[in-house]
């Protein structure tokens, strides 16, 4: 029977909603980026996913969150919520990622 750490299980599930969200984000151009909101979404996404493949789901975690507040992507109590249960669960200090409640939408 295969295990998976409950760190990486909820990694991918706040990274899984973060994609379901994406769906909805408008296709407005990121000079810096030279993609869609959208596409650079999807980038991250792409990315973390890599990170969680090779067991580093925390350091995917870290990465997707921090872009995500660089392009001032706002999200739902659902995804803030999975967000601290993902980071709660590798072991990261909540008090030191209050980023995570300026992405709330408004």
């Amino acid at each position: 029977m295969f295990f998976e750490p409950k760190a990486k299980k909820k990694t991918r599930e706040f990274v899984k909603y973060i994609n379901f969200l994406s769906q909805t984000c408008s296709n407005e151009y990121i000079d810096t980026f030279g993609l869609t909101k959208r596409q650079l979404l999807q980038k991250f996404i792409t990315e973390t996913e890599e990170y969680i493949k090779y067991n580093e789901w925390g350091v995917g975690l870290e990465h997707i969150l921090v872009q995500l507040y660089e392009v001032e992507f706002t999200i739902d109590e659902k995804a803030i919520q999975l967000a601290k249960d993902a980071l709660h669960e590798c072991g990261f200090e909540l008090d030191k990622w209050k980023i995570i409640d300026e992405l709330k939408a408004k």
